[in-house]
């Protein structure tokens, strides 16, 4: 069988893209220093101190970034990409003002970044209406091996801004 465009990537490959990017990124980064160097050179106002300083960090950057890397690869061979995955919070307690008689409704639920999971993931309430007990878990289905994280949000009851309460899942 052959691959083709719209085929996930094999594990590997998809661990090397992880490899190449992160060395764009510290070469990106390399020449953003070399540039503000030139330039303060140029206006003849070059802090060694700081220069050196900032030189010094660019190791510790990579060494940071290729131990990241080692792990999120290692998560890619391990766990693959073309894996469909599902993740279930711990058990949330709801709103004292929710009735049970209305469907939970989750918001879109976002990163420390500010990003939504990919539009193929689905995030749903479990159960669709509240217990007795008040509590309730999140679901997420389809996730990608991008959507590692913690993604935070509220659930309410009919809407999510109806008495929302603060949810989150962690997507390991």
């Amino acid at each position: 069988m052959s691959a083709t465009a719209e085929d996930p990537p094999q594990p590997l490959t998809a661990a090397a893209r992880g490899f190449v990017q992160l060395g764009g990124w510290l070469a990106g980064l390399a020449g953003e220093q070399a540039v503000d160097v030139a330039r303060s050179i140029d206006s003849d106002s070059l802090d060694v101190p700081r220069a050196v300083a900032r030189a010094a960090t660019l190791p510790l950057l990579g060494w940071a970034g290729v131990v990241t890397e080692v792990l999120d690869a290692a998560s890619v061979i391990l766990q693959p990409p073309q894996t469909v995955r599902h993740v279930t919070s711990s058990a949330l307690v709801g709103h004292d003002a929710w009735t049970g008689g209305e469907p939970l409704q989750v918001s879109p639920l976002t990163n420390g970044f500010l990003e939504t999971l990919p539009d193929g993931v689905t995030v749903s309430v479990e159960p669709d209406v509240l217990p007795a007990d008040g509590s309730f878990r999140l679901r997420a289905t389809n996730i990608g091996h991008e959507c590692v994280g913690v993604y935070a949000g509220t659930v309410g009851e009919g809407a999510p801004g109806t008495n929302p309460v603060r949810v989150w899942l962690v997507i390991p």
